[in-house]
Formats: structure tokens, C-alpha cells, sequence
């Protein structure tokens, strides 16, 4: 019961139902010593394209806390390479792309998807529910977004290889939302399943890019495919100032950058609030038999704790642990 009390006094001040990730300041500071006179000096300042294309792949393989399958450096496998303005227009073209399809996504998923997209159904039934968990059936009309690590537990779905392997039985598109990297450790990023049509990534939440929204979607759509992301990538119609940037930021900070200042206090964290670790160091969850539990629901299936607050407290020494 002391853990609990304590727990209740930093509700909504440290303990947050909203679950933004860690901001860090030194992203700030590193901003400020942009090279802006070096960069517009350049007769095509800013035409970095292919330069950001590949400096993002460098990047996602330098992650020493994480683990991934050589998929994404194999063009034969993921024939696009796509610039993107954040994992979000990525989405909002497969909406448009899979119009006539209902979107399949597990509870706890980013609830954005819902809110566009008005024609899907939840893959599973709530925690609260007296059927036994198991995953529901889908249709050959369905299409499925995913997240890794997922946005309901900061880890990989345990569902994640199942769903993969229904959905190529039945030819059923899906997409990977990896808009998390960056702010997780121990997940192995296995992307070759033939299931996966389309992976993405930004630098919004890793590197605290989100005003300056760039990013990177993998796919095996056609070369010449005729949906808005490759017709402008094709003229370049993109935010090349802000891969610019991005590419910039990626030199000073790994995507291991928040594992390696945080993880420590994070599990600290969790261990003196009785909390369940994830996978990502901006959240993590309570028991749902905890008395607070229902505060934090999302989707009837998992207490989730944005904790971004309380970490930005330890760093301050304003909590101490």
C-alpha cells in the first residue's frame, strides 16, 4: 500500500495517461551549432535525397541495443526507399491505397489509425473479456497496420509472427510502424516475413525531430508505382531541409542515445513504483489488478503509463530514486 500511495501523489504530474517520448535537451543544444551558412553556400543546398536515404539505413543499423534482419539493406526485398514526411504520411497513403480494404489493428494500437480511417476492427478481445485471448480471424478484404515495438506495450506483440503468417495465407497486406525506434532496446527488428508490404521509420520520436518531420518507408510497391509518396519522391517534391537536418542529428546521436542515459533510472523507476518494464523508455504499465489501473486504460486491454516526466524529473534530481 506505500508504493501505491506514493504512486498516487504523481499522478498526472510525472505519471501520464498521454505517452509522449523523451525529449532531451542536448537534441536542443546540438540544433542551435547547425551549419546554416555551410549549407546554403552550396550551389543545390538542401538536394541530399540519396545522401539521407543512405545515412538512415547507417543509422538504423548502428543500434547496438537493438537487433534487425538485413532486409532492409536488400533491394530486392524492399525494392522502394521512399523519404517520408514522418511514419504519419505513410499511413495516410495506405488509407488511400487500401480504401476498399477494412484495417485489422490490435487493441492498443496508435489511436490516430481509428480516428482517420472509419472502417476497422480490433484483431483481439479485451483484457476484461471471459473468452479466452486469442486472435480474431480475418478476412482476404482486410489490410493490417501493426506497430514494432507495439504502441499498447512498448514490445513486440506476442501475436506478431501469427498475424504475419495468417496474412500471407490469405495475400493480406501489412504495414510495420517502426516510429518507436529510437526510444527502445532489446527488440529484434525480424522485417523479412513476405507478409510486410511496407516498413516505416522517422526521427520524430529517437532524436526529437517531431517539428521537423522526416522519415523513411521501405516497401516492395512497384518502381513505378503511381500513389503520391513515390510520385514525389520521383521529383522530389520532398522536405529535403529537414532530411538536411535530420542527417545532421543522426551524425551526434545514436539510436541508442536514450538507452544509454535513461535505462538505468528507467528501471529504477519501475522497480520503486512496482511498475511492468517495457521495451521503451517513455512508458511503462501497471498490473490491471492495481488500483489505479483503470486510470491509464487504453482499449480495455493495457494500463499503459506515459513516464517521460518522471525521467525528465530524475535527470533534474528532482526525484530522487
Amino acid at each position: 500500500m506505500k508504493k501505491e500511495t506514493s504512486f498516487s501523489k504523481h499522478i498526472d504530474l510525472l505519471f501520464k495517461t498521454k505517452h509522449n517520448a523523451i525529449y532531451d535537451y542536448e537534441f536542443q543544444k546540438h540544433l542551435k551549432k547547425a551549419p546554416w551558412e555551410s549549407w546554403l553556400n552550396q550551389s543545390n543546398f538542401f538536394d541530399v535525397k540519396e545522401e539521407y536515404i543512405e545515412a538512415f539505413i547507417h543509422w538504423i543499423y548502428s543500434s547496438k541495443k537493438n537487433s534487425f534482419s538485413e532486409s532492409l539493406k536488400d533491394k530486392k526485398r524492399y525494392q522502394r526507399r521512399d523519404v517520408i514526411v514522418g511514419t504519419t504520411q505513410s499511413f495516410d497513403e495506405a488509407y488511400f491505397r487500401y480504401s476498399d480494404r477494412r484495417l485489422r489493428i490490435f487493441r492498443g494500437e496508435y489511436a490516430y489509425h481509428r480516428r482517420c480511417y472509419e472502417n476497422y476492427a480490433f484483431l483481439d478481445s479485451p483484457a476484461f473479456s471471459k473468452e479466452m485471448p486469442r486472435m480474431q480471424s480475418l478476412d482476404k478484404n482486410d489490410w493490417v497496420i501493426v506497430s514494432q515495438p507495439f504502441c499498447g506495450t512498448g514490445q513486440e506483440h506476442p501475436k506478431l509472427k501469427e498475424l504475419l503468417d495468417q496474412c500471407l495465407k490469405k495475400k493480406i497486406p501489412v504495414l510495420i510502424d517502426c516510429a518507436w525506434f529510437g526510444t527502445c532496446f532489446d527488440i529484434n527488428f525480424d522485417l523479412e516475413h513476405p507478409a510486410i508490404s511496407e516498413v516505416s521509420f522517422s526521427l520524430t520520436k529517437g532524436i526529437g525531430l517531431g517539428l521537423m518531420r522526416t522519415g523513411l518507408r521501405f516497401s516492395n510497391y512497384p518502381i513505378k508505382d503511381n500513389k503520391p509518396i513515390a510520385q514525389q519522391n520521383h521529383y522530389k517534391h520532398l522536405v529535403l531541409n529537414n532530411c538536411q537536418i535530420g542527417i545532421y542529428q543522426m551524425n551526434q546521436f545514436s539510436p541508442d542515445f536514450q538507452a544509454l542515459k535513461y535505462l538505468d533510472w528507467y528501471k529504477k523507476l519501475c522497480k520503486k513504483y512496482a511498475m511492468i518494464e517495457s521495451n521503451c523508455l517513455h512508458i511503462s504499465r501497471l498490473p490491471l489488478d492495481h488500483p489505479f489501473a483503470k486510470h491509464f486504460l487504453v482499449d480495455e486491454a493495457y494500463s499503459k503509463v506515459g513516464i517521460r516526466e518522471a525521467l525528465k524529473a530524475i535527470r533534474k534530481k528532482q526525484l530522487i530514486l
